[in-house]
């Protein structure tokens, strides 16, 4: 069936808009995502600088912490920006992504980001004896025993602390920090 030109025309116009609505939402919605991380990434380095490590972490007063991307890496090179403008004056910092918990052993930060709930389970199982501050995002996270969990609530971060799990871990968490947080006993 033909459509009349003025049918067509509207037609063809609303189709043209929904298809720029519909990019415009995704660019709004990667420019939140983006910010989102950039938050998120400047927390994550920042944590270095409010916890204490157990002796056996062989982690003297001057060497740097080695903080871990396990699986996927949700931050980009956002979280290697911020690393870079860290001021000299803050605790030295070295990055490692890697897809497998077990090489995250040797870390004393590490960000685990999963798609499934069971990776995030072994991954967390992985570093259950070790003395690495496991950090990642959202209720399942918190609920496979993760030591501390990111949120975002109306454009800022939120932060959930599992006391329990981070003396099991054998880490101190600073007051500061702690009075950021939501904290589980």
């Amino acid at each position: 069936m033909l459509l009349p030109p003025r049918q067509s025309w509207a037609r063809a116009l609303f189709s043209a808009f929904a298809v720029f609505a519909s990019v415009s939402l995704t660019g709004f919605a990667l420019a939140q995502s983006a910010q989102e991380y950039d938050l998120k990434a400047a927390f994550l380095l920042n944590f270095a600088d409010y916890v204490e490590w157990p002796p056996e972490a062989g982690l003297a007063a001057d060497a740097p912490v080695r903080i871990c991307l396990v699986g996927d890496d949700p931050f980009g090179d956002r979280i290697d920006h911020l690393l870079k403008a860290r001021p000299a004056s803050k605790r030295p910092l070295i990055l490692h992504r890697m897809e497998l918990a077990s090489a995250a052993l040797n870390c004393h930060i590490a960000f685990i980001h999963r798609s499934t709930p069971d990776a995030l389970r072994q991954d967390l199982h992985v570093l259950a004896d070790s003395v690495v501050l496991t950090v990642g995002q959202g209720p399942q996270f918190e609920k496979a025993g993760g030591i501390i969990s990111l949120g975002m609530r109306e454009g800022r971060v939120q932060l959930f602390i599992n006391l329990a799990q981070a003396q099991r871990h054998q880490l101190t968490i600073s007051s500061r920090l702690l009075s950021l947080a939501e904290v589980k006993q």
